[in-house]
């Protein structure tokens, strides 16, 4: 819908004044980010506190009413081959291995544990901490970097299922408009089981189920508390906490997140699980069938042994992504 140009704005940057141009932002969508948020949490995106000489350019906010159906997020999770007594032959993953489990499944401990050490006004927010990104943002204009973020959990969890992880003003105000669509349509405890199952934990393991599978070869319902305070520390950064590369920043920054000395001093073993491939060969070719079965099924077979290179490999890209939904 087209609707009137949008003209220069005059927000204020701690005492100065800025003109900013917003651009690929019609009237309707203006409307709608203003006019939808409730009073209590209302975000006027005109007067947003950026830091002085930062220009908004370019925004698109196709993530608002046209955005992937909030109602149906849905993880990707390993699939599993098994013989016909039921034995695991193959783990098979997209990249992002994950085991989704249910939020009565994970202990408590864990969730209160990311609650206190990330998104303390978890339960009362609507989305959006106003007093964290302030905070964040004056940090980030005193040192003319983007080294905080001040993201709500929703907020991470709007970025690991939507957006990237790039740290830039745009993706902070489309991760911001995700998460209050989030919150209109989740409640509190499917937000926190989505965010404990799509966080990522370094090495591959998204979810908490599968960083405990990964680095405990356990389940997560049999870890100690020491222990899911250890993989509680990842999530935070996920390279810098990688614990095969450094142990010891995960272990230091574990013991901050505790405050019972018994648990501090719990030694951390790490048993780090190999996924399960028992017969490659057979493998490898019931995946062939199964790739020959979709290319059959969905009309990709002449597209595959077209002689335009264009065609075949766009084909190939369509058959992979078909047959990794099955």
């Amino acid at each position: 819908m087209n609707g009137p140009k949008v003209p220069f704005f005059t927000p204020t940057f701690q005492g100065h004044t800025k003109n900013i141009l917003v651009r690929k932002l019609n009237y309707a969508h203006v409307s709608w980010l203003y006019h939808d948020f409730p009073l209590s949490s209302r975000i006027d995106p005109f007067h947003f506190p950026f830091p002085s000489g930062v220009v908004l350019s370019a925004i698109s906010l196709s993530c608002t009413r046209r955005a992937d159906p909030i109602e149906s997020i849905e993880l990707a999770q390993n699939s599993y081959m098994k013989a016909a007594n039921g034995k695991v032959i193959s783990e098979i993953s997209t990249g992002e291995k994950r085991t989704y489990l249910k939020l009565e499944d994970i202990p408590l401990f864990l969730e209160n544990l990311f609650i206190v050490t990330e998104d303390q006004k978890f339960y009362d927010h609507a989305g959006v901490d106003l007093s964290g990104i302030s905070r964040a943002l004056l940090i980030n204009s005193q040192n003319k970097t983007i080294e905080q973020g001040g993201s709500t959990i929703t907020q991470q969890l709007a970025r690991n299922v939507y957006l990237s992880h790039d740290r830039t003003y745009n993706r902070k105000l489309s991760e911001l408009i995700y998460a209050y669509q989030i919150e209109r349509k989740k409640s509190k405890p499917e937000i926190m089981e989505l965010y404990l199952n799509a966080i990522y934990f370094s090495n591959g393991a998204y979810g908490i189920e599968a960083a405990s599978q990964y680095y405990f070869s356990k389940p997560t319902g049999e870890l100690t508390k020491a222990e899911l305070a250890f993989l509680a520390a990842i999530p935070n950064n996920p390279e810098y906490y990688n614990p095969l590369e450094h142990f010891d920043a995960t272990k230091k920054r574990q013991e901050r997140m505790l405050e019972y000395e018994s648990l501090i001093k719990s030694t951390i073993k790490l048993d780090l699980s190999t996924p399960v491939d028992l017969y490659p060969d057979y493998v490898t070719y019931v995946h062939q069938e199964l790739k020959n079965l979709v290319a059959s099924s969905e009309g990709l077979y002449k597209s595959l042994q077209s002689t335009d290179v264009t065609i075949r490999k766009s084909a190939e890209t369509e058959l992979e992504k078909r047959s990794k939904s099955f």
